[in-house]
Formats: structure tokens, C-alpha cells, sequence
């Protein structure tokens, strides 16, 4: 309700001094509006149209007609309303009680996502770890047959290496076996395999330097594949 009339009257004929032209805003194309402590009006089709109101501010009582220059409604009968409630139950209203759960369906999404692409990686570093292991175990085959002993040690323990490497994200130049027996723990597997594992990984590093202490290389050769077959059934 307005009590005391202001001393000053809005929409006067002449002023002082222009600072802007709606006539010139609206040629390029911007919305000209006037803001006052009663309401707010726009330039409409060379018209001042009142679209919207204070709260408490009687339309017909407080809100004077000035001439032919300015309507109270528009052509396109626009309704009036508060200020206080154009926002409740608007689109933005609904839209902003809505963002929590539309952040959280997108976060669940987005964590989904991430979580089989790190499993796909996963996936990925296996098949590459045991195409790699394998690829050097054939090598240790094939200088077996030519009983080349140094070179099929060799073969066999970057094999046993690289696959582990690749299996536990690694380097190999700061992979030893108390790494990698800690890491089979942690995965679940069995001390048989563990174990298994340090035997063949020692036995390999030990043959590179005194080949006769293993007995037959072509059961290590055996061991190393069996023991690559068992780790990956595992998972």
C-alpha cells in the first residue's frame, strides 16, 4: 500500500539530459524496460506497457493513466503478478527443486561410467600382460630346443616380468618378488600360488648365473605357463 506520494513523477515529458534512447535501443534489437518502486514497464510496439507490479500496490489506485502513452495491458494480454510470486511454481522454481536429484543421477552415471572404463583398461592390461608373457615363453621354448640355456633363462624371467608389470601396474625396474607376492595376497590368492611363484621367479634369476641348479628347464617352462593360467582364472 502506498501511504506518502513521491516527490518526483516517472514519465515526464521533458528532462534534462538523455542518457539513453529506447527509441535507438529497440533499432538494435534490445529490450527496453523501466523500473520503478510500483512496478515495471516495457517499451511494446511504441507503447509503455506496464508488465508487473509491487507487492501491495493497488493497479488502478496507485499506478496513475498518463495520456494515450502508456496501457496497462499489453495486446498480447499479459498477466500481471507480484514480483514475490513470479518465481514460485515458475519453470526455474521446479527446475531448481529438481537439480539435486538430476546431480546425483548424473554423478551415479558418470561413477558408473568411469568404473567400467577402468575395468575395460583392466581388461586391456591383462590380455596385453599375458600376449606378452607368452610371446617370451615361446622365445624361451625356441632357445630351449636350441639349447641355448643362458638365452632361455633370460626369456623366461623378462617373460614372468613383464607380465607381472603389466598385471599389478608396476615398473618394471621397481618390480622385485616381495612386490609381487604382496600383491598376489591382496588379490586373494592362495599360498600355494604365492609360493610358487617365488619359487619359479628365484629359480630363473638364480639359473641366469649357475644353470645347474635347476634340473630340467623344460618343467620350469611348464610351472611358469601353469602358473600364469592359474593367476589369471583367479582374476
Amino acid at each position: 500500500k502506498i501511504l506518502n506520494e513521491g516527490k518526483n513523477k516517472k514519465f515526464i515529458k521533458k528532462v534534462n539530459q538523455i542518457t539513453f534512447s529506447s527509441k535507438l535501443g529497440i533499432k538494435r534489437g534490445q529490450t527496453i524496460l523501466f523500473n520503478t518502486d510500483r512496478g515495471v514497464f516495457q517499451f511494446i510496439k511504441n507503447k509503455i506497457t506496464l508488465i508487473e507490479i509491487a507487492q501491495g500496490v493497488r493497479l488502478k489506485e496507485d499506478i496513475k493513466f498518463l495520456g494515450q502513452d502508456i496501457r496497462f495491458i499489453n495486446e498480447n494480454k499479459m498477466k500481471l503478478q507480484n514480483k514475490e510470486s513470479y518465481f514460485l511454481f515458475s519453470f526455474f522454481y521446479f527446475l531448481i527443486l529438481l537439480l539435486p536429484l538430476i546431480g546425483v543421477f548424473i554423478f551415479l552415471w558418470m561413477a558408473n561410467k568411469k568404473g567400467l572404463t577402468n575395468s575395460e583398461q583392466l581388461s586391456k592390461r591383462s590380455k596385453k600382460a599375458i600376449k606378452l608373457a607368452m610371446k617370451k615363453l615361446k622365445d624361451a621354448r625356441l632357445a630351449l630346443k636350441e639349447g641355448n640355456k643362458s638365452k632361455f633363462f633370460e626369456q623366461l624371467l623378462i617373460g614372468l616380468n613383464s607380465y607381472f608389470s603389466d598385471k599389478f601396474l608396476i615398473p618394471v625396474s621397481e618390480l622385485n618378488i616381495n612386490e609381487i607376492k604382496s600383491r598376489l595376497d591382496k588379490l586373494g590368492h592362495s599360498s600355494d600360488v604365492i609360493k610358487e611363484t617365488a619359487d619359479i621367479v628365484g629359480l630363473c634369476e638364480m639359473a641366469r648365473y649357475a644353470p645347474t641348479t635347476v634340473s630340467s628347464e623344460q618343467e620350469l617352462l611348464t610351472r611358469s605357463e601353469n602358473l600364469i593360467k592359474k593367476i589369471e582364472a583367479h582374476g
